[in-house]
């Protein structure tokens, strides 16, 4: 059922941000090199922020532990698929020192009843996320000289902060993760904004798992999902998808990553090949 929930609720949502109707034709290689996660290569920083709601038990250094060893499994198998393709590829994480989780309630009750393409609501989410980011923010008044906003001391919002982060650890891919405490019969994992140049794309997640994690960083980066859902990709689709990489990690986000590949399609999408067959462009739009 918690598989179930996660394909039909959550991922086919506020991925595709910057489309208005359902009635849109959504091409997906719009994501490719976009934002701030353009080619999934050289260095990148993983950022996690942990935040406390009331969908669930506060964080604590057990469960902050634990869940950061999650996103390290996640990273290594990515820096593992990333050399059987010859691609260099460093992937730190980090989190905010002291790593305090912050408090903010989260701005949707019900995800399974939430409508697809509404504005609203990625109003919302975003506004949530530039909030969570301000409650950080006054703990980072350590200024950096080389900062590309220089007015930036404490950061008040995700575009900010990405900022920050990109001369803190002299990197351009700064994959911005936020960690709810939501319980196991309410996960979330929501991609934001990754299509739109408008605001910054990030991850909204609160699954415990590193094959979730690997495959929303790669959905960062340009991947796209490669299962049928209801609201989006059509079951011929899917089948097509399954039938030509059956391995891919896109294919199924519950799978185990040791048996989990980067197929020619993702490899296009995230940066790690110029070329793709033409026999696979109609996997672009649905």
């Amino acid at each position: 059922m918690k598989r179930l929930f996660y394909f039909i609720a959550i991922l086919f949502t506020v991925i595709i941000s910057s489309c208005s109707s359902a009635s849109k034709i959504h091409d997906h290689s719009l994501s490719r090199n976009r934002n701030v996660c353009k080619k999934l290569n050289g260095k990148v920083l993983i950022y996690v922020i942990f935040v406390n709601t009331k969908a669930g038990p506060k964080w604590n250094d057990t469960t902050i532990r634990s869940t950061l060893d999650l996103y390290r499994d996640a990273a290594n198998w990515t820096e593992q698929q990333a050399k059987k393709n010859n691609i260099k590829l460093t992937i730190q994480i980090k989190s905010p020192i002291p790593n305090n989780p912050v408090e903010s309630d989260f701005p949707v009750k019900n995800f399974s009843s939430m409508p697809l393409f509404e504005k609203n609501i990625l109003k919302k989410l975003n506004e949530w996320t530039n909030g969570v980011v301000k409650k950080i923010g006054g703990n980072m008044s350590d200024k950096k000289e080389n900062d590309s906003l220089p007015s930036v001391i404490n950061p008040k919002d995700a575009e900010r902060l990405v900022a920050r982060l990109r001369n803190q650890y002299n990197t351009e891919s700064v994959a911005l993760f936020f960690a709810t405490n939501h319980t196991s019969d309410n996960e979330i994992g929501i991609t934001l904004n990754t299509i739109d140049n408008d605001n910054i794309e990030c991850v909204i997640n609160s699954y415990k798992s590193s094959s979730i994690i690997a495959y929303e960083l790669l959905s960062l980066f340009g991947a796209e999902k490669l299962f049928y859902s209801k609201y989006g990709h059509s079951k011929k689709y899917a089948e097509f998808a399954a039938k030509e990489f059956p391995d891919d990690l896109m294919i199924d986000p519950f799978r185990d990553l040791n048996g989990a590949n980067v197929s020619q399609f993702t490899k296009y999408l995230i940066g790690w090949s110029d070329e793709i067959d033409k026999q696979y462009f109609r996997l672009f739009k649905y």
